[in-house]
């Protein structure tokens, strides 16, 4: 007799299936890296962290006790999962942008799954092995009325799979944790929250749940970010590693590069970048010692960021979820009937922060 299948079903929503791979899509990213920049910033691809062993360094990351972000998100959402479980309806998607640890997730899934209201989760990555790895921590027999299933594609593929009509009818949550918004420039992340709006009916029960850090003291964002211990500098290390075995040989040689990170308080943002420490050359390509390289940026938001990023994503802020131990928040976003600043918006929860 045969065991049933209990890994969950992946779809493949691709709009390119013979386009390039990850690989590729980050060897095209890291020559794009090295070309000359005209004084602007130069950002390596942040796909190299994201690799099987970026996973397990970064594990080590949010496994921290001073990483508030990922200890004020569990907090919030061991508050807050059953009111939240409670705005959805039968035949409902929950749609996680970026598969990554689903230790969070699990709390949200799990008081669905108490609510006996039928719904199906969505975890979308781009790299296959990520999305399977991640996807093991909910083998179909762990909850009764919470299907779980893999959306093996980018950012884009899951905007287009949301706007398709058979998804079109469904309630949406759309989930964001960790620092996803937060990587994003301050001009990209209400476009991308704006493109994910769209797929909700104006004025209807969809939602967004975002995260978004709002610390801006230097010490507790330095202890979280950039550790004493160094994991954090050891995760953003294994970019470089991993740009050699994307190139296919040692380019990036240990000793001669950097890896930093500090404290932006005047963009407010911290700032991991690589810096050679003599003049790098990579065939036609040139970086000069102490030039930046930049791997990841990390965006902080105070309340008059935050106002700008809803009025520009064109979302409405139904919900402020406050953490008790840090400056950080969930937000419940709406998409309103009428444009902000007409009146009458309506959203799926009432309220102010809690």
């Amino acid at each position: 007799m045969s065991l049933p299948d209990t890994e969950p079903k992946i779809i493949d929503i691709r709009q390119e299936k013979n386009g390039p791979s990850v690989d590729g899509l980050v060897h095209e990213g890291l020559i794009d890296a090295l070309q000359p920049s005209d004084g602007k910033e130069r950002f390596m691809p942040e796909l190299l962290l994201w690799d099987e062993a970026g996973h397990v360094l970064f594990e080590e990351v949010i496994s921290r006790k001073d990483y508030y972000v990922q200890t004020s998100e569990i907090e919030l959402l061991e508050r807050h999962a059953r009111d939240i479980a409670m705005q959805l309806e039968p035949g409902a998607m929950i749609v996680e942008l970026g598969s990554g640890n689903l230790s969070k997730t699990k709390i949200l899934l799990q008081a669905v799954d108490a609510t006996e209201t039928p719904v199906t989760f969505y975890a979308l990555d781009i790299g296959l092995s990520n999305l399977r790895r991640s996807l093991k921590d909910v083998p179909s027999t762990l909850y009764k009325h919470v299907q779980c299933q893999g959306l093996w594609g980018a950012f884009s593929d899951g905007l287009s799979w949301l706007q398709q009509p058979v998804n079109a009818s469904r309630q949406k949550c759309i989930l964001s944790l960790g620092a996803t918004v937060g990587n994003f420039t301050r001009d990209e992340a209400p476009t991308f929250l704006k493109q994910f709006g769209t797929t909700f009916k104006p004025g209807g029960n969809d939602f967004m749940l975002i995260s978004l850090d709002a610390c801006k003291d230097r010490s507790r964002i330095v202890t979280a970010y950039n550790d004493p211990e160094g994991i954090n500098q050891r995760f953003n290390a294994h970019g470089l590693k991993h740009a050699n075995e994307i190139l296919g040989e040692e380019v990036f040689k240990d000793g001669e590069w950097t890896v930093n990170g500090e404290w932006n308080a005047e963009l407010g943002r911290h700032e991991w970048f690589y810096s050679p420490t003599k003049d790098f050359r990579y065939g036609q390509y040139a970086v000069y010692v102490k030039e930046k390289l930049a791997i990841i940026h990390s965006y902080m938001y105070d309340d008059e960021e935050r106002k700008f990023l809803w009025d520009r994503s064109g979302l409405v802020e139904s919900r402020r979820l406050s953490a008790k131990t840090a400056p950080y928040n969930i937000h419940v976003l709406v998409r309103p009937k009428k444009a902000a600043g007409e009146g009458d918006l309506n959203g799926s929860m009432s309220g102010e922060h809690m």
